[in-house]
């Protein structure tokens, strides 16, 4: 496994940090990881391992908020305003750069988790020039818990202003996450 890595700049200038991973052979095909909440590109090396003994060229980017692409420590976990938006274009951006280095094979998505929440509003907006996807970790309708958790966040933005922090949301999604580990 040949291991790699790139930046781009985001149209709001924010440098988005990727992971490479490339066949010692010929490529068969690429496949763009989309990491989860709390998680880095870093955490699919095992996987991309897995992949390109097979014949895949890997890409995995730090989305906004994440791993490398956070410059101030203070700023993990923060994605700033219309995140979802600026993620879907950086994604977008990296499937661009992915199509411009491997031009001649298929281009799948992976995400997983939040990734797979936003592999599915690419697959929306720009889903034609995929040869397939892998949804991961995605959640199917919401539940009750799910709708009561929207109203608890939703609250915590009006008591805490949208760049608040709320210790709160924090433990509910984070509180326990890797504690079993």
């Amino acid at each position: 496994m040949i291991r790699k890595s790139l930046t781009f700049r985001a149209a709001d200038d924010v440098e988005i940090f990727v992971d490479q991973w490339f066949p010692e052979d010929k490529i068969k095909a690429a496949v763009n990881i989309i990491h989860g909440m709390a998680e880095t590109a870093a955490r699919y090396e095992r996987f991309a391992g897995a992949l390109t003994e097979n014949g895949y060229a890997v890409y995995a980017a730090d989305q906004r908020g994440h791993g490398r692409t956070v410059r101030d420590p203070q700023l993990v976990g923060k994605t700033g305003t219309a995140a979802l938006n600026k993620m879907l274009t950086d994604i977008h951006r990296l499937s661009g750069i992915i199509r411009e280095e491997n031009p001649e094979v298929p281009l799948f998505l992976f995400g997983h988790s939040m990734g797979s929440f936003l592999a599915q509003g690419y697959i929306a907006r720009w889903g034609g020039g995929l040869q397939g996807a892998i949804l991961s970790g995605a959640a199917g309708p919401a539940d009750f818990l799910t709708l009561i958790g929207q109203l608890v966040a939703r609250l915590e933005m009006l008591r805490k202003g949208e760049k608040g922090e709320s210790r709160l949301l924090y433990n509910l999604s984070f509180g326990s996450f890797n504690k079993q580990f």
